[in-house]
């Protein structure tokens, strides 16, 4: 235990400076411990940390619990080491219970694939890491469509670009906000509404999509949505550091399953009438009602059974 504890020791420098190494293109080789031949580097350690934690709480992790955790880490590769030696990897309980997990990870990869994928490829899970990192203070020019007329709402593009000229041409946006905004809450304000923060949903949200791709100072062209015209111009971007894509894959991922359920439950069983079709399942209409009929007589001769065994009443059991 003591040399556990000075191998601790001796690593807390390391763990101090994770951070700091983390993103420099070393992490994956920077080794924290050795535990036989069996290396644990800062992006082993960084992965594992961050598995079920939130961005967060990673981030505020003290030295105390990252040295905690790396000992947990440490005890498993030992435990492991152990099991190896013992030839437990051999042992056939083990090897069926590694058979069956195997099925579930193939079953589960499959629906992934087949399924969760094509409904949300990688590239939205990518981008929902690239803007979750940041927060976008914009100011905005509303021109609200009444009537929702196609009429008013070409006339309403037709403003939308006057206005962005005026802007281009020197006049203030937060003077125009107040001049021609519909949107009474922010147009007193000049137009200014705040940080927006990028969430599971924002990617369906035009003026969310523009002010997350522009840069700081830029006014945007005019932006049509379902009620009206938006100008926007984005006022700050507040970018936070982010841990590595890979350990904040899966939690993105979960979100947005989440937000998707029925859709990606319609497609799971789409996807297995499609599987039937493809192997061309048959069912044994026959075989089925001998087996129906079957399991039913077995059903009610044990009730039958059970029913012969029953005392009539409690004095039966003291007359034989």
């Amino acid at each position: 235990m003591r040399i556990a504890k000075a191998l601790l020791n001796k690593v807390a420098l390391l763990l101090m400076g994770i951070l700091l190494v983390s993103g420099c293109g070393k992490s994956d080789k920077q080794m924290v411990a050795r535990v036989g031949g069996r290396k644990i580097t800062i992006n082993d350690f960084e992965k594992k940390f961050g598995e079920g934690r939130r961005t967060k709480d990673v981030q505020n992790a003290t030295l105390d619990e990252k040295k905690k955790f790396l000992e947990k880490m440490i005890d498993t590769k030992l435990k492991l080491i152990s099991a190896y030696q013992n030839d437990l990897n051999k042992d056939e309980n083990v090897a069926r219970l590694i058979n069956e997990r195997k099925k579930t990870l193939l079953f589960r990869r499959l629906v992934e694939k087949e399924v969760m994928e094509k409904i949300i490829p990688e590239s939205r899970i990518k981008n929902y890491y690239k803007r979750a990192s940041k927060e976008v203070k914009i100011s905005q020019i509303v021109l609200k469509n009444t009537d929702n007329s196609a009429e008013q709402k070409k006339q309403n593009l037709i403003r939308a670009r006057k206005i962005v000229r005026r802007i281009k041409s020197g006049e203030k946006f937060s003077d125009l906000a107040k001049e021609v905004s519909n949107d009474l809450s922010t147009a007193k304000d000049g137009g200014q509404k705040g940080y927006l923060k990028w969430g599971v949903t924002s990617y369906k949200n035009p003026v969310y999509v523009a002010a997350f791709s522009m840069k700081n100072g830029e006014v945007s062209d005019p932006i049509e949505v379902e009620n009206g015209v938006y100008i926007i111009k984005v006022i700050h971007v507040k970018k936070y550091p982010s841990p590595p894509y890979e350990q904040e894959r899966e939690k993105i991922k979960q979100s947005i399953y989440r937000k998707h359920n029925k859709e990606i439950e319609q497609a799971y069983y789409e996807f297995l009438d499609a599987l039937k079709v493809k192997y061309k399942l048959e069912y044994d209409n026959k075989a089925i009602s001998f087996f129906v009929k079957t399991l039913e007589s077995k059903n009610k001769a044990k009730a039958s059974d059970g029913d012969a065994q029953q005392p009539k009443s409690m004095s039966d059991n003291f007359d034989k």
